[in-house]
């Protein structure tokens, strides 16, 4: 295999960097996406306040960064614990 198709470190092929980083985004919007939909659900139930809105806007900055620590976190220890070469 040619250098010009693995990653700049040579660790690992560039076709497999590409699936890993598709497989974390589309991890980290899914659940994104159904934390908020979950929070919208629970919010509106009773009709949406000005309160609900506040909370809302607050969980939909606030969220991404939790989500994405999670998901970094979980795969890093399946990488150091899970596969035989992460």
């Amino acid at each position: 295999m040619s250098h010009s198709h693995q990653t700049p470190a040579g660790i690992q092929s560039a076709c497999a960097l590409t699936a890993r980083r598709w497989v974390v985004l589309f991890l980290n919007v899914a659940t994104y996406a159904a934390l908020v939909g979950v929070l919208a659900h629970v919010l509106g139930a009773g009709g949406w306040t000005v309160i609900d809105i506040c909370l809302m806007i607050a969980f939909f900055f606030g969220a991404p960064w939790t989500v994405l620590g999670f998901w970094n976190a979980l795969l890093g220890l399946w990488l150091l614990h899970g596969v035989r070469d992460g």
